[in-house]
């Protein structure tokens, strides 16, 4: 058998679009926590919070990006742990509520995860720190699994391997408040509120409906096959880079979160089967309404191309298109039965194609035979050129 008879594929994935508060402020934490650091962030509003925030409200952000890696450790907790119909996805009061009454069990497994996640970093990222090394070697491996974390002693080593690793010189009194899930608890939920309170609120209240629209627009679409690729940039209104393809291959769903403030960037991770895109929705209304203005203009005065491409956007007509193509002077009941499609719907689609110009008809009886209009489809591939060119 040649080398190349049989190549591996992937099927078209499978999508769905989520909306969700909680990710929303966790993003914005993570934007917000690079801007008291005067790191590059994809918007100014990040620094505009940043500086309306005072000292202590800073400081309680300090004490906590260590183990939340900015913000990710919790956001990858709620996708990971917290049902997609819980009440934290859908308002703010649910989700402080929720982060304020989150048991002490659920508070420390969210503290291995941080450790589990920042050693993790550390392995593939960070040149040796002899610091780390000592407790790496005390803990007697790289990076500790989940369960490891939960004998006694192994978390405490973790979490000081992990702050020395963030350059705390002396990570004892940090990781007391961090190994205290009450004091941990109301570090966080501090820390959140001073986000909403101080800009998250306003823009949330502003274009939280045109979020939702967007989520339930984009649900209800019903798209035909395509590439990862095609299906990123036809939700998002950006093309991915190829980088991030490492966390798209091979996952069983793309989770789409639209995300205030990422503005010509996607956030692109995965969590076990899944991966999760997180995009700008007001980014790409306007990258889509360009396009859309600029389509529109395009195809003014060409109704006749209009009717050409909406023939052309159908599946089942592309099939009876390929079926005309390979069987000149078929009818529309033998087309039925190859394409398994009742006669009634068969005959519409082909009713539209016949409107379009598309396949020519040859009427005997009351039976009809289509052929391709060749002619019109080389004018129409004409104009394609012209207008994509």
């Amino acid at each position: 058998m040649r080398e190349d008879t049989l190549i591996p594929a992937n099927a078209s994935p499978r999508y769905r679009v989520k909306y969700s508060l909680a990710v929303n402020m966790c993003t914005a934490m993570i934007l917000v926590d690079h801007a008291c650091h005067g790191e590059m962030t994809p918007t100014e509003w990040p620094y505009a919070v940043a500086r309306r925030m005072n000292e202590i409200e800073k400081t309680w952000l300090l004490d906590v990006r260590s183990i939340l890696a900015h913000g990710w450790v919790l956001r990858e907790f709620i996708l990971k742990y917290v049902p997609d119909n819980h009440s934290l996805h859908e308002t703010w009061p649910a989700f402080h509520d929720w982060l304020e009454h989150l048991d002490d069990d659920s508070v420390l497994n969210l503290v291995d995860e941080g450790i589990v996640s920042g050693l993790d970093y550390y392995e593939e990222h960070l040149a040796p720190m002899p610091e780390v090394e000592t407790y790496l070697r005390q803990l007697e491996t790289r990076v500790p699994d989940l369960n490891m974390l939960k004998r006694p002693g192994i978390r405490e080593l973790g979490i000081r391997a992990l702050l020395v690793s963030w350059g705390i010189e002396s990570p004892d009194p940090l990781a007391t408040v961090l190994l205290s899930p009450a004091t941990l608890r109301q570090r966080m939920a501090d820390v959140i509120h001073a986000i909403w309170k101080h800009g998250f609120q306003q823009i949330w209240t502003e274009h939280a409906p045109q979020v939702r629209e967007l989520c339930d627009n984009l649900s209800n679409q019903k798209l035909p096959p395509m590439s990862v690729r095609e299906l990123v940039t036809r939700i998002t209104g950006l093309e991915p880079t190829q980088k991030a393809f490492q966390h798209l291959d091979g996952r069983k769903e793309i989770v789409f979160i639209p995300c205030l403030h990422l503005g010509e960037f996607l956030s692109i991770f995965a969590i076990g089967s899944n991966s999760y895109i997180l995009f700008d929705p007001v980014q790409r209304t306007e990258v889509t309404g360009a396009m859309s203005a600029r389509t529109s203009r395009g195809l003014q005065g060409n109704p006749d191309m209009v009717r050409k491409l909406e023939a052309l956007g159908d599946a089942v007509r592309l099939h009876v298109l390929e079926l005309v193509k390979e069987n000149p002077d078929i009818h529309a009941q033998q087309i039925s039965e190859a394409l398994g499609v009742h006669q009634s719907t068969v005959s519409r689609h082909c009713q539209q194609l016949e409107q379009s110009g598309l396949v020519r008809v040859q009427r005997e009886g009351n039976l009809k035979r289509y052929r391709l209009n060749y002619d019109a489809i080389r004018e129409l591939s004409g104009w394609l050129v012209d207008f994509l060119g």
